[in-house]
């Protein structure tokens, strides 16, 4: 088995939801591959041979001097100029329920005459959604903190829709933002609807901007904070979309993810962590809020890498503490605190709650003065967490 060293992956789901449902539901296949690909995005020595898409093959495909894109993710647009602003450049490639990519069964942004974008496909919701989702976040992020792509120097965003069958998650793996189309076609009591979703796709191009600004090792309280911040960015980019202050906000991420019947309202809550589901079926949310509540995790698969979902609640909670004290946009003052903090503070790839609280404080003082810095401050009290400056 080789051992991935270079290409993280994340997955959206958190384990237990998966682990919970196979209680109810062990003879369902589907269910049972969904869970142990969330074990192997989880596992630090997981390799290509193990997991499906975390090397893709792009066996069918020919690079064209004319589309380098087709082949190379990392293919950059044209730089940024007076006379040629910034573009996102797109592709989104339609899986067709496979875990390997299909021959040419994309779209994409083409730079051509006259040719927004090329196609090979006839009109897919996800897939069509998808290709319009990443130029929303493509312009929040450019936008509002100068932003270009996620590697800030205008990268092509590749995004795959419709992987595997009735497969109910999202991951990024280093390369590609990839999405189930969940299970309402293939369970007989389906809980969710595709993945392919404006804050899921914010969520895991968060990941990929953190693996090129500030890399945070996706274990314990650094992965905690890697999985936080993608939530953070969420909800701003949301917040930011409809133009709501953070008191008018919605503060959940996953809101439209389940089936009416099953009932759930959210994946997650940025203000009251803990509280987003309760069912028969997936289990209780597990995230908490405040470090009285903190257990240190084995750091491997089955325990979340050290509670990664879990424990992100604790900045999450503070975060949303923050936003609401200063009162007007979470993406102003609070989010920019935040992303300056990953721009700036050269955190260390196994930076913990306490390192980064400090660190977020440090900006805020210096960026905004001390009365900012105090409203963080109770933010962070608030969760059980007193950095000192």
């Amino acid at each position: 088995m080789s051992v991935n060293t270079h290409r993280p992956n994340y997955t959206f789901l958190p384990p237990w939801i998966m682990k919970n449902r196979l209680t109810h539901d062990n003879s369902h296949e589907d269910t049972r591959l969904c869970y142990q690909h969330i074990q192997l995005l989880l596992d630090k020595h997981a390799g290509s041979d193990d997991i499906a898409l975390s090397e893709p093959i792009y066996s069918a495909e020919k690079k064209s001097a004319d589309n380098p894109a087709l082949s190379e993710p990392g293919y950059s647009a044209e730089k940024k100029s007076a006379d040629n602003p910034p573009a996102a450049h797109r592709r989104v490639i339609h899986l067709k329920n496979m875990t390997v990519v299909p021959d040419l069964y994309y779209r994409e942004d083409k730079k051509a005459k006259n040719d927004q974008y090329a196609t090979t496909i006839k009109s897919d919701t996800d897939t069509d959604n998808m290709f319009e989702y990443l130029e929303i976040i493509y312009t929040f992020f450019a936008d509002v903190f100068d932003y270009e792509s996620f590697d800030n120097h205008n990268a092509t965003i590749s995004a795959m829709t419709h992987y595997g069958r009735g497969y109910c998650n999202a991951f990024w793996n280093g390369t590609h933002l990839v999405f189930g189309a969940g299970d309402l076609k293939t369970n007989s009591a389906p809980l969710f609807l595709s993945f392919a979703q404006p804050d899921i796709a914010t969520h895991e191009y968060s990941h990929a901007v953190i693996d090129h600004l500030s890399p945070l090792t996706y274990s314990g309280q650094s992965g905690a904070l890697n999985e936080s911040v993608c939530d953070v960015l969420t909800v701003m980019l949301v917040h930011y979309q409809q133009q709501h202050n953070s008191h008018e906000g919605d503060w959940s991420i996953g809101r439209t993810l389940f089936t009416k019947s099953s009932g759930i309202k959210a994946l997650r809550s940025l203000s009251a962590p803990g509280s987003a589901y309760n069912h028969p079926v997936i289990g209780k949310d597990e995230q908490i809020s405040h470090m009285r509540d903190y257990i240190e995790l084995p750091d491997n698969a089955e325990n979340d890498n050290g509670g990664v979902h879990r424990y992100s609640g604790i900045p999450n909670h503070a975060f949303y503490h923050f936003a609401t004290g200063l009162g007007g946009y979470s993406w102003e003052v609070a989010g920019q605190v935040w992303f300056d903090t990953l721009r700036h503070a050269n955190l260390p790839p196994e930076c913990d709650f306490l390192l980064f609280a400090r660190e977020t404080v440090l900006i805020a003082q210096n960026n905004y003065g001390d009365d900012v810095a105090g409203i963080l401050l109770n933010a962070w009290d608030t969760v059980g967490l007193n950095p000192q400056i």
